[in-house]
């Protein structure tokens, strides 16, 4: 089936560029709020900027700096521009306290510290808000800090999600990434951790045992998690890592591992998306609001839209040149229309995509390595300097009509229609 390519809306490359804090200015994710309206993208000079998408451009409306790198972003669940007291969003940043910023002025609004046994600040690997927003959840090692986001300063409940750091049993390891569960569904009230020792956790802050199910999932480490809209799902992705996983949460046991899901009569594991992520930072991904599609970027300059119930990649990206280390939906309603050069296109997604990474100066040809090797050397790097490395794009997505189709009747190859995919 003919794929239309994705039309870019509006790039920005000059927002980072090389400063005097850092000469590769690369992106690390993107997140979009909660109303659609801006977007948020932190980068290697510790700065988190919000966006706002206006005909055709990339307005830049706030800059939060923080003091060293920045390790994670989360918008407020329920933040609206036309709200000012919502229009927030929360960071951390090694070496330093949780912030909680106004989105609109960059100002900070509130800080929230963590303490370690020796009653010294630690900061955490990871942040997210809980699904109603009330909570600020904080990842550390071997555990998950909960604070009340109506009272800043240091006062936090603290869930161990591993007695002590010699043991085998529960999450072990720095938990890298968190992800508060949808309010409706099976995992409402529920939050998921993934650790770099390469386990998922679900975990209910309410139970005297907080631990409900557990997953040895990615052996090199846990870099982001999602649920499905509906809750019964959850999707991982890892270091070095050529797939994203989707997890049955109706299938989980206590004992769950990657390596002998195939031999349980109830396999948690759905399905796999192919990509590629040669690296040990952090490659994004994002399922839509609707259920039905995951993006995710690459180490390869390529983004990938997949369809969940069909394991299709149903969308054609252009190579972007750098690695695509941020990717999100827009959690606007999906555009109704047909493209002009291919008639079985009736619906469009907006997306946002951010790409750089880390590159390292390697030494050129010397004269006794010959003449070629130089030129060749010189060929890299003028390309090298060609390339957009860092920049924030929005594009629109066109779907095939068969793909809207489907996902209009809940139909799929192989598939019944059903409530529950």
């Amino acid at each position: 089936m003919m794929q239309s390519p994705a039309r870019v809306l509006a790039v920005e490359t000059e927002a980072f560029r090389a400063s005097e804090r850092t000469s590769n200015n690369y992106t690390k994710g993107v997140a979009y709020s909660p109303d659609g309206s801006a977007i948020a993208v932190w980068a290697e000079d510790a700065a988190i900027r919000v966006f706002q998408q206006w005909e055709g451009a990339l307005l830049q409306e706030s800059v939060a700096t923080e003091a060293e790198t920045v390790y994670d972003v989360c918008w407020f669940p329920y933040a609206r521009r036309e709200e000012q007291v919502s229009w927030v969003l929360v960071s951390t940043s090694r070496d330093s306290p949780i912030h909680l910023w106004d989105a609109l002025s960059g100002q900070l609004r509130a800080t929230y510290r963590g303490y370690n046994h020796l009653d010294e600040v630690e900061a955490a690997i990871s942040v997210a808000f809980s699904a109603d927003g009330s909570q600020i959840f904080a990842g550390g090692n071997r555990c998950v800090r909960i604070f009340d986001l109506a009272v800043p300063g240091r006062d936090f409940e603290e869930l161990k999600t591993s007695p002590t750091r010699k043991s085998r049993d529960g999450l072990r390891g720095l938990i890298s990434c968190l992800r508060a569960a949808p309010l409706q569904g099976p995992t409402a009230s529920l939050f998921a951790a993934g650790s770099y020792a390469g386990s998922i956790g679900l975990y209910d802050p309410r139970a005297w045992t907080p631990e409900c199910y557990r997953v040895h999932a990615h052996d090199a480490g846990v870099t982001s998690l999602c649920f499905s809209p509906c809750g019964s799902m959850i999707f991982s992705g890892g270091r070095k890592d050529r797939a994203i996983y989707c997890w049955d949460l109706r299938m989980l046991s206590e004992d769950t591992t990657l390596g002998n899901v195939g031999l349980s009569e109830r396999n948690p594991l759905l399905c796999q998306f192919p990509r590629v992520a040669d690296t040990n930072a952090m490659i994004q991904f994002d399922v839509h609001w609707g259920g039905r599609h995951l993006i995710t970027g690459g180490t390869d300059g390529l983004a990938h839209i997949y369809d969940i119930y069909s394991g299709r990649d149903v969308a054609s990206f252009p190579q972007l040149g750098d690695a695509v280390c941020g990717a999100a939906f827009s959690p606007g309603p999906v555009r109704q229309g047909a493209a002009a050069d291919c008639g079985s296109i009736t619906a469009f997604l907006d997306v946002a995509i951010s790409t750089g990474q880390r590159h390292f100066d390697i030494p050129g040809a010397t004269e006794e390595e010959g003449e070629e090797e130089q030129e060749e050397e010189e060929a890299r790097e003028e390309a090298h300097e060609q390339r957009v490395l860092n920049s924030l794009q929005v594009m629109e997505v066109p779907l095939p009509r068969e793909e809207r189709e489907k996902e209009d009747s809940g139909e799929t190859e192989g598939h019944e229609k059903s409530d529950d995919p």
